[in-house]
C-alpha cells in the first residue's frame, strides 16, 4: 500500500529547501508505513537513507511505499519529484510500529 505527501516548496535558501526536502520523504514514508498498519499509532524510525540526485523546481511531490517488513517493523521507501517530474531525490528507512 503507498502514501503520498505533497506540498510546494518555494524557499530561495538551498539549506531551507534541504531540510522541506527531507521533511516530506519523512512524511511519504511515515504515511505509507502507517497506511500498511492501521492500528499502529505512531512509528519510530530506525534508519533512514536520503540520496539527493538533482535540484528541484517547484511544487516538489514525495510519494512512498511499503517494500516489507513483519508485525513490528517495516520497510518504505520513497522518491521526490519536482511539478516537471523530475527525481529530486530518494529515501529509504526501516520503521518500528508503536502503539500510542
Amino acid at each position: 500500500m503507498s502514501a503520498s505527501a505533497t506540498a510546494v516548496c518555494d524557499a530561495p535558501q538551498a539549506a531551507t529547501r534541504r531540510g522541506q526536502a527531507i521533511a516530506l520523504l519523512d512524511a511519504a514514508l511515515v504515511e505509507a508505513a502507517l497506511a500498511r498498519n492501521p492500528a499502529a499509532q505512531a512509528v519510530d524510525v530506525i534508519d533512514l537513507h536520503l540520496g539527493f540526485v538533482q535540484p528541484g523546481g517547484a511544487g516538489l511531490h514525495a510519494e512512498g511505499q511499503v517494500t516489507g517488513g513483519g508485525r513490528s517493523v517495516c520497510f518504505c521507501e520513497a522518491e521526490l519529484r519536482d511539478a516537471a517530474g523530475q527525481l529530486v531525490a530518494r529515501a529509504m528507512a526501516t520503521l518500528r510500529y508503536r502503539a500510542a
